[in-house]
């Protein structure tokens, strides 16, 4: 199992895994955006302070992380539709 994508937040801020979605649809190819996404108030660091890796890789889903497809949410294939408009079927 693949861990869900962890998105820390600055103190005072405040973000929903749908704008999370929402920007990955216009930066990636709709088969990259991730299904799940989980929103952490602090990273799991080790005594360096990077970021321990293989603890939220062993942590997996929780409890509080979101699921694009449990909560109905559709991806739109905008990088198709771009194609399309521009007069061109994709890479050459």
């Amino acid at each position: 199992m693949k861990s869900p994508p962890a998105i820390q937040l600055e103190s005072g801020h405040a973000l929903d895994a749908v704008d999370v979605i929402r920007h990955c649809e216009g930066q990636m190819a709709y088969f990259a955006v991730p299904r799940f996404v989980r929103i952490v108030t602090a990273m799991p660091l080790t005594e360096n302070g990077k970021i321990r890796k293989a603890a939220l890789r062993e942590a997996g889903r929780t409890s509080d992380t979101w699921d694009r497809e449990a909560a109905g949410y559709k991806l739109r294939a905008r990088a198709a539709v771009r194609h399309r408009r521009a007069g061109r079927r994709g890479p050459a």
